[in-house]
């Protein structure tokens, strides 16, 4: 009986989104002095500053990609920065944790691993990619001080023609 994630890259996608608006929001705050009625940006406040200065639709609004145009041109390169870094900290720390919980989980029968498997690799969002790479970073680290390959979980890289398989895709 084994687990398996299938496109994890594409499933993170909306979570990686939120968490870079949220730092983005904090970035703002912290390097801009970007506030809000005394106080920091929250989400409504932020969908309004969205809607009034790029016209975002609601609908529009959770589906922004991290590298589009209002975040990296926004005129704010110091919040887009630190959303960028803190969002791929946050990333890299929960694919450790991902990592160091699948090889320390105790199965039903006691003294065995669960068999389980991660897919990724096929997706072409900025976030999808940033998860890809920490799935990767973490995998080549190894857990612990003395940096152990990890037995689980396997990772399944997917190559697909046209979106990893040549250089420069």
């Amino acid at each position: 009986g084994g687990v398996s994630a299938t496109h994890l890259d594409w499933t993170m996608v909306p979570y990686v989104r939120k968490s870079f608006r949220k730092y983005f929001k904090d970035g703002l705050y912290y390097c801009h002095s970007f506030v809000s009625d005394g106080n920091e940006l929250g989400d409504e406040k932020f969908f309004q500053l969205l809607a009034e200065t790029h016209g975002v639709s609601q609908e529009e609004y959770d589906s922004i990609p991290i590298d589009h145009s209002f975040y990296s041109n926004s005129g704010h390169p110091k919040a887009y920065e630190y959303a960028m870094r803190m969002t791929e900290r946050e990333i890299y720390q929960a694919v450790e944790g991902l990592y160091h919980n699948l090889n320390t989980l105790q199965s039903r029968s006691g003294n065995q691993l669960p068999f389980t498997s991660i897919n990724y690799g096929t997706c072409t969002q900025p976030e999808g990619r940033m998860v890809t790479k920490a799935l990767l970073e973490v995998s080549i680290e190894g857990l612990g001080s003395k940096h152990r390959t990890s037995i689980f979980p396997c990772g399944i890289f997917q190559c697909m023609k046209g979106v990893n398989r040549e250089p420069g895709e």
